[in-house]
């Protein structure tokens, strides 16, 4: 097992390591040879801001505060590294309630090193971002300083992988990966009672043909993880396509799980698995798997949906089945993030986060098992960019015999209304239909709208409203509306 380790040492030791690691590679980016392969956008932004709740409490508590912040945008892509990463500091400075004045800091990047051509890869992914530590806690109309428990979360990943071409087109991979999520005070509102650092180690290994290759293809896979809170886990697993056309390939899948941890029902959950599916690919627009089976003792299934309605309009759905702990679906989150053409970090569902932000869990000791669904429409019609999202979320506690449901959707939308003036908004709504702790009503409405205009190539300003309403059981509702002008500035 891995050793426990204190975690407002290890929080402040990676945000070290982080720094140190961006430096370099904005030290790297700027040497001539390379520069045209690297952007580097640094920006520092001063706003202020009217709200009528700054305390997020069920009376107004109105109040103005102005942020200073400093941002970099870093992508590249050359022949040995790819990455993208965005990150920065905030400082609120409140008129009256000066509890709130505070720092906060966030940082999401993926970064890919070519080592060897096709043979040697490595994968390093990091977030920093202020997190409450429950889902119930009400959210701000605008990105702020909150008085609510919570903390300044570190996760990280790191994973080596090697690639070998075989004889009679066969390949095979092994990879190793070390993640990670640490939990360290933030200035305002840092609560870690109960909260404790995860780490992990997972082995992966395959061998087989490519699953996109013509034919009858074939590939046998498995990993290994374990943890530092008691749950390990091997699976391993075969599957094979028997292509009856270009379109329509059907195909099988068996395996075995042995998972262990005193907090889920091992017997049921742990055992033989084995699917049936279908892949179609009708057309260069529309490809769809699904496959039904037997898993986790229960019918199972999965399905993947990718649509695209034209070069810059798609559509993405997503629906998966395992069991999971907390410190996994911030690992699975970090792992399925990637980049669009334009070097942005879009998710599984195409959206564009600013932070890896898990907001379907708390921060608790939990494992489940969860059934996910996700949908996302994003793209560019005319001088309009949308993105859609949607997501819907079933949770079965075996340890409690407790389940939890939770929906969600979102609406990301701006307009070019000239060459220098853009309109922009989002709204979105979460619900949580049942919790495990029998509160039945948690919901969250909220959204800003806004306008910015280019004064010059590397000066912006805007103006923004927002506004939120929280619901929550036997409590009063929580509301704010908050105006927002900001100066931007970048190099």
């Amino acid at each position: 097992m891995l050793g426990q380790t204190d975690f407002r040492t290890t929080a402040r030791k990676k945000s070290i390591l982080m720094g140190t690691c961006c430096s370099l590679i904005t030290l790297y980016a700027t040497s001539p040879a390379l520069s045209a392969n690297w952007t580097i956008e640094p920006s520092v932004e001063l706003s202020t801001t009217y709200t009528d709740n700054a305390g997020l409490g069920s009376r107004s508590d109105d109040d103005f505060l102005v942020t200073g912040r400093a941002n970099a945008i870093v992508t590249a892509n050359t022949q040995s590294i790819e990455a993208s990463i965005n990150g920065g500091v905030a400082y609120d400075k409140y008129i009256d309630s000066n509890r709130l004045d505070g720092v906060r800091i966030n940082l999401l990047g993926i970064t890919r090193f070519n080592v060897v051509q096709d043979k040697f890869s490595v994968d390093a992914r990091a977030s920093i971002q202020e997190r409450n530590n429950f889902r119930s806690s009400p959210t701000p109309a605008r990105d702020r300083t909150v008085d609510e428990d919570g903390s300044r979360t570190y996760s990280y990943s790191v994973t080596p992988t090697f690639r070998q071409q075989i004889a009679n087109g066969l390949e095979a991979f092994v990879s190793a990966t070390a993640s990670g999520t640490s939990y360290g005070d933030r200035d305002v509102g840092s609560n870690l009672s109960g909260i404790r650092d995860r780490n992990s180690v997972r082995v992966d290994a395959a061998v087989g043909t490519p699953l996109d290759k013509p034919g009858f293809t074939w590939n046998i896979s498995g990993y290994y993880l374990e943890d530092d809170r008691d749950f390990d886990r091997t699976t391993v697993q075969a599957q094979a396509g028997f292509p009856l056309s270009s379109k329509i390939t059907p195909f099988v899948i068996v395996g075995h799980d042995d998972i262990n941890n005193a907090r889920i029902d091992e017997d049921r959950r742990s055992g033989e698995f084995y699917f049936g599916g279908v892949t179609l690919t009708p057309g260069p627009r529309l490809s769809l798997q699904v496959a039904i089976g037997e898993r986790f003792g229960d019918t199972s299934g999965s399905a993947n949906l990718n649509y695209q309605f034209s070069e810059t309009l798609s559509l993405q759905a997503v629906y998966t089945e395992d069991v999971l702990t907390q410190q996994q679906t911030l690992d699975n989150a970090l792992r399925s993030l990637g980049q669009n053409p334009d070097g942005f970090i879009i998710d599984e569902v195409g959206n564009l986060p600013d932070a890896l932000i898990e907001f379907l869990l708390d921060n608790r000791e939990v494992v489940f098992k969860e059934e996910r669904f996700r949908v996302g429409l994003n793209g560019d019609i005319g001088r309009n960019t949308i993105g859609v999202s949607f997501h819907h979320v079933q949770r079965t506690f075996d340890d409690t015999q407790q389940e939890e449901e939770l929906i969600g959707v979102a609406l990301d939308f701006s307009r070019q209304l000239s060459n220098r003036v853009d309109f922009y908004g989002r709204i979105s709504y979460d619900d949580d239909l049942k919790t495990r702790f029998g509160v039945d009503e948690n919901e969250n409405l909220s959204g800003y709208i806004g306008a910015s205009i280019d004064l010059s190539s590397t000066l912006s300003a805007s103006a923004e409203y927002g506004y939120t309403n929280h619901k929550r059981d036997m409590t009063s509702d929580i509301t704010e509306n908050a105006f927002t002008l900001s100066l931007r500035k970048t190099f």
